[in-house]
């Protein structure tokens, strides 16, 4: 299993905590929910198709796939990016 790393930004490219994650696994099930105060998560998963939703304390939500390749390959790093309108800076 290779360690995903999940980063949540403003789109100033700040760090944005206070995030509730979702992951869900290739068949729809869900394998993750916590609410995530620090601007980063990272798991070991097991290799395969994932996606992630991550709703923000204003109810903004953001998503997106992601692929987690064989053990022994590179970490991957997926950015959730959150506009300046919701967050404020």
């Amino acid at each position: 299993a290779r360690d995903a790393i999940r980063l949540f930004l403003a789109t100033s490219g700040v760090p944005y905590g206070g995030v509730y994650v979702r992951i869900f696994n290739e068949s729809g099930n869900i394998i993750f929910k916590h609410l995530c105060e620090k601007p980063w998560l990272f798991l070991k998963l097991p290799e395969g198709e994932y996606n992630v939703i991550a709703v923000d304390r204003k109810k903004t939500s953001q998503a997106a796939p992601f692929k987690v390749g064989k053990e022994g390959g590179r970490q991957k790093v997926l950015k959730l990016v959150w506009p300046k309108k919701v967050v404020g800076y």
